[in-house]
């Protein structure tokens, strides 16, 4: 169920991503790769990437697609 394999620490990353507010696209994106067997830690940073690619105004759909590929990458 776990995935393995954690995403590499970069700049403004400093270890690890910050949770997302609850409530946001963000937070939204998080649960949804955790519901795929993600751990949190790894999710938000995927996450977190995706947001910094794709910008703030991207949608939940193309959030969770972009986040995907780096956890799973």
């Amino acid at each position: 169920k776990d995935k393995a394999g954690a995403l590499p620490s970069g700049p403004g990353v400093a270890g690890g991503a910050v949770l997302p507010t609850p409530g946001s696209l963000s937070a939204d994106a998080v649960s949804a790769l955790q519901n795929l067997g993600f751990k949190p830690q790894v999710a938000a940073t995927a996450v977190a990437h995706a947001v910094n690619e794709l910008g703030d105004a991207a949608g939940l759909n193309e959030l969770v697609r972009v986040a995907l590929r780096k956890a799973a990458g």
